[in-house]
């Protein structure tokens, strides 16, 4: 609405007023605490605004009327009022987002009505106090406590009330074993506790519950997946990635609505279950091993599909290019062999293909030159033959071409980064590549790292490199490079840092921009980013 202003304190005087709605606005200053007196009140609703100062202790004068407080997203600083807990109407406190520390109030047990709390991203400290249960706030269904300094272990109770359906509590301290009781109603239905510091296995509680989320990743837990859990058939995500799982992974043959599926960097081992076919970003970081299952050809769905640092082998598998929907597929160190599919080209949205370290023969598919939204492109430490596609050049949004050790050959194409304007690092290192530098390489004017030694490249170092100026690393040695070095180009180089050209076939002079010193160890004293420059093996004057 953009008002401006403070609350003023003579709204007491109406004695009928039953909500009052700022929203969204530009109010600033304190909550009168005189707004309490307000026997009538039912809704405040002052989110989103420049309040300052304590929570109003509003108390037992508003325990019969007031049903929402919606104080979120301001700048409210102080601990949570005790007297809040007279407030045995209240259904939803929303206080998130504001700079409120100090413990959560034991009083917040007499919260009969509670039906959603939300205190996250505040500055909350000490022990989350065991007072929602079933006796206390028997109808709450939300509570959100993330993002705070909350320590101590998660308490019992919240665990058998009947109606509660979403618990966040990330990115706090909370530790010890996650509550694990037998005989727990389990109507929750989203459950988010990363990034804390709990321990133990994944309760065998969850077995068989109505949960559709569950996210522990980043904590300590340990032990196997529970053999049952995946008979969750409501469950769409499950994220337990950074954490000391051991063991296999279970079936997920139950698992029809699974969306999003995240076991990354534990010690997870065994083969891929084939019927993984509906996760979007699955098993990085583990021991598995064996083949990527034909079955991932009827994932035509996933958008991200990570299987690096593991133990596959086998070939990649065609029948995944009916995944069009494939924006991000990692498949980096593990033993995968064959050829790159001609047909993954078919993933027009593809963003990151992550091949590295892996047993990769044949030729790069020209087809990727159809997949226009290309960010990062990393093949290398393969046995890649063949040339690099010309087909390349329509990559516009690509940042990171890495294709170093491999046997690629013939020349760079001449036009391959007409259009990579967004290219910030080029390795086309160790390979057996030959002819001239590209004439498109000036146009990649946002390059700062270009890694083209270990080639048998030839011709000489154009001028036109000058256009590179935010080049910081420029690697040219071990190649057929000859020709001089123009000294336009190095003065136009301020930010650059490494430069080697050794054992090429250059003469002249260096230029004056550099030191006198065509040692391995020369570095310009009058170049402020200068680390390391090498000249060695060449013939210098």
């Amino acid at each position: 609405m953009g008002l401006y202003g403070t609350i003023p304190g003579t709204l007491v005087d109406l004695p009928d007023l039953r909500y009052l709605l700022l929203t969204s606005n530009f109010i600033y200053g304190q909550i009168p605490v005189e707004l309490g007196s307000l026997a009538n009140l039912r809704g405040l609703f002052l989110e989103d605004n420049w309040l300052t100062g304590s929570p109003p202790p509003y108390g037992a004068s508003l325990a019969g009327s007031l049903q929402t407080m919606y104080l979120y997203d301001n700048y409210l600083t102080g601990p949570l009022p005790p007297e809040w807990g007279q407030l045995s109407s209240l259904q939803y406190l929303a206080i998130g987002g504001n700079a409120i520390d100090g413990p959560i109030p034991q009083t917040f047990g007499n919260l009969s009505s509670l039906v959603y709390l939300d205190v996250s991203h505040n500055l909350l400290s000490g022990q989350f106090p065991n007072v929602f249960t079933t006796n206390t706030t028997p109808v709450l269904n939300e509570l959100v406590v993330a993002y705070n300094q909350l320590t101590g272990t998660m308490p019992d109770g919240i665990w058998f009330l009947e109606s509660f359906n979403f618990l966040s509590a990330p990115n706090n301290q909370f530790h010890g074993r996650l509550p694990d009781p037998d005989d727990a109603g389990w109507s929750l239905v989203e459950f988010e506790a990363y990034d804390n510091q709990f321990t133990g296995p994944i309760p065998k509680s969850f077995i068989n519950s109505q949960l559709a989320n569950i996210d522990l990743h980043q904590n300590y837990l340990s032990s196997s997946i529970p053999a049952g859990l995946f008979n969750c058939s409501q469950l769409t995500e499950f994220l337990i990635y950074n954490n000391f799982v051991t063991g296999t992974i279970p079936p997920l043959s139950n698992l029809s609505h699974l969306i999003y599926l995240d076991v990354g960097v534990n010690l997870l081992n065994g083969s891929i279950p084939a019927s993984v076919v509906n996760a979007t970003n699955l098993v990085d970081f583990n021991l598995l091993e064996g083949t990527i299952p034909s079955s991932f050809g009827r994932l035509t769905k996933v958008q991200e599909l990570w299987m690096y640092g593991n133990y596959l082998t086998g070939s990649l598998p065609v029948d995944l290019a009916a995944a069009t929907a494939m924006q991000q597929f990692e498949i980096d160190r593990n033993f995968l062999t064959g050829t790159i599919p001609v047909s993954y080209g078919n993933w027009s949205a593809l963003t990151i293909f992550g091949g590295n370290s892996n047993r990769l023969t044949g030729t790069l598919p020209a087809s990727f030159g159809h997949c226009v939204a290309f960010y990062s492109m990393v093949v290398n430490n393969n046995y890649l033959t063949g040339t690099i596609p010309a087909a390349f050049r329509t990559l516009a949004h690509i940042d990171y071409l890495s294709l170093y050790s491999n046997f690629l050959s013939g020349t760079i194409p001449d036009a391959l980064l007409t259009n990579m304007t967004r290219l910030t690092s080029l390795w086309l290192y160790d390979n057996l590549l030959q002819g001239p530098l590209p004439r498109s390489l000036p146009q990649a004017r946002a390059l700062a790292q270009l890694y083209v030694q270990q080639n048998v490249l030839s011709g000489s170092l154009p001028a036109t490199l000058a256009a590179l100026s935010k080049l910081q690393y420029a690697m040219f040695y071990q190649n057929a490079l000859t020709g001089t070095l123009p000294a336009a180009v190095f003065a136009a180089w301020p930010a650059l840092e490494y430069f080697s050209i050794y054992a090429n076939f250059l003469r002249g002079a260096i230029p004056a921009t550099f030191a006198a010193d065509t040692t391995s160890t020369a570095t310009a004293t009058d170049a402020a980013t200068l680390l390391s420059l090498n000249f060695d093996q060449n013939y210098f004057s």
